[in-house]
């Protein structure tokens, strides 16, 4: 069982250009053809948008809101991510780390995942988003 939702592929949108886009041959590329081409760079705000779907079920919530991401690096395709657990027992703590790292895996441009733990400073209620407190 997974506890991280993905987001939703798109729709197919329509082109102000309309049909026209298969008329073109490779020759004919444009500067906008020669951008889709590059490699995508995640950025930090991908890859903490993608640990939001990954739910502590114990807490109902992600484990961004919950407090538990310490840390994200994202140095071109590497990301590093620093998290902590509500308790040094938590039984979930293998799983949550293994989810994280699917979640972040599935973004555009991240070729390699690493989730650090650290209890320091160790977590606390506190640390829950304060637009997911009762």
């Amino acid at each position: 069982m997974r506890w991280f939702r993905r987001a939703g592929g798109t729709a197919p949108t329509s082109s102000a250009r309309g049909d026209r886009d298969h008329e073109r041959s490779a020759g004919d590329a444009r500067p906008a053809d020669a951008l889709s081409l590059a490699p995508q760079i995640a950025s930090r705000e991908q890859v903490i948008e993608a640990l939001r779907s990954v739910f502590d079920p114990e807490f109902g919530m992600s484990v961004v809101d919950l407090g538990l991401i310490r840390d994200v690096e994202v140095d071109r395709g590497c990301v590093r991510i620093a998290m902590t657990l509500t308790t040094r027992a938590c039984p979930l703590g293998d799983s949550l780390m293994k989810w994280a790292r699917e979640a972040v895996a599935n973004v555009a441009g991240v070729e390699q995942v690493s989730v650090a733990l650290t209890f320091d400073p160790p977590w606390s209620p506190d640390q829950i988003a304060l637009t997911m407190r009762p």
